[in-house]
């Protein structure tokens, strides 16, 4: 239920002020009567007489402070009054602020949360069903409600329409946060249809991927909206990051060249020379190599330009963490570039078919190695 403190105190369930009491956990200073919002008095267990045994749970001066500050509810059903105390979800009963370490209860009580409201969502950003039974946005968005932090990682690991992701983007416009979602997903295949604005899906995957790029957009063109009619006044109001990477698991980008002496011939030797896959793109590649140095997947990744570095693809990973080019045959003056930058990459990765033979490998070596300072220290090189 909500009342008028809900953006402070959250939603809040009724409790009986009464209870039942033995031996000696019954107080006689908690067995008093309580006036009602009609004159009358009421003594917990009920009437206008005291009864043996039963305590009001709050003393009379608590009631009064819960009366004054809105934690206190007079309901009459049948003519017979009760008296219930609010538990919210943010405060306790004393108004701190509460840290969390018992379940919700009841955490689906809202009209919001069904089947049918999300398929509804799904329609206004398709204009088509295109994904049987989703999960409503308001369902994750309560999940997420019910744990602190601003900057959390939430993980869907049967992400389907990717309604998580939707709802931790729609969370970050609400909240101004910068909570960020890992969604994992088999790519079941579906059959193909074309949505609109021509888009074809072909598996749940193209589905979820799709909707995030649509809710992001929307969330975008939300925010744009609400800052124009704003007054100049009034802090701007920023988009929330709605930018996202897709990552698919495969086999390493690198033929297995691991064989016995005995099991070579003289052409495998040739065949040998190229080890990358075909097919293999250079961000391919790079993946590949970031947990080798414990860089995670969702770090920054950016292309590097300027004169030294054109006709040539070089990567910045991390903000100049770990430097990559994976380009065949590489000029000495992108070798320089790379290591001349600040401040200092902690890595630099370069392709094998990268450097023609030993003498360029020898040199990438030691053109890092004249770059470093006692400050920064030396950069570490890798040839992949």
């Amino acid at each position: 239920m909500k009342d008028e403190y809900y953006s402070s105190r959250g939603g809040y369930l009724l409790n009986k002020m009464d209870r039942r009491m033995t031996g000696s956990h019954y107080s006689e200073s908690l067995n008093y009567p309580i006036h009602m919002p009609d004159g009358s008095i009421l003594y917990p267990g009920g009437g206008c007489e005291k009864k043996a045994h039963w305590n009001w749970r709050w003393s009379q001066a608590k009631l009064k402070w819960g009366i004054d500050e809105g934690y206190v509810v007079f309901r009459q059903n049948d003519g017979k009054w009760s008296v219930y105390f609010k538990q919210y979800e943010k405060v306790d009963n004393l108004g701190n602020e509460i840290v969390r370490g018992t379940p919700y209860l009841n955490l689906l009580a809202s009209d919001s949360i069904s089947s049918a409201r999300g398929t509804r969502e799904m329609m206004e950003l398709f204009e088509d069903k295109v994904f049987d039974y989703p999960k409503p946005i308001k369902l994750i968005s309560t999940l997420l409600d019910m744990v602190g932090g601003d900057d959390l990682v939430v993980l869907d690991l049967f992400s389907g329409s990717a309604t998580t992701a939707h709802a931790v983007m729609e969370w970050n416009e609400k909240n101004d946060a910068s909570r960020s979602f890992i969604m994992v997903q088999l790519p079941e295949a579906i059959k193909a249809a074309a949505g609109s604005h021509g888009f074809v899906y072909r598996t749940i995957c193209d589905i979820g991927e799709e909707r995030i790029r649509r809710a992001g957009e929307s969330i975008r063109r939300r925010v744009e909206m609400s800052e124009n009619a704003l007054d100049l006044d009034v802090e701007k109001k920023s988009v929330p990051d709605i930018g996202f990477r897709v990552l698919r698991i495969d086999s390493s980008g690198y033929e297995d060249v691991r064989k016995t002496p005995e099991s070579y011939t003289q052409g495998d030797l040739g065949l040998d020379v190229d080890t990358t896959k075909a097919g293999r793109t250079s961000l391919d590649l790079l993946f590949e190599c970031l947990p080798t140095f414990q860089i995670p997947y969702s770090t920054p990744i950016t292309e590097l330009d300027g004169e030294v570095f054109d006709g040539y693809t070089v990567y910045s990973v991390n903000h100049g963490q770990l430097i990559a080019c994976f380009d065949e045959n590489i000029p000495e003056r992108v070798i320089r570039g790379m290591a001349q930058l600040e401040p200092k990459p902690s890595y630099a990765v370069v392709g094998e078919d990268s450097l023609l033979d030993s003498a360029a490998r020898t040199n990438f070596t030691e053109i890092f190695r004249q770059s470093a300072d006692e400050l920064q220290g030396q950069t570490q090189v890798r040839i992949l």
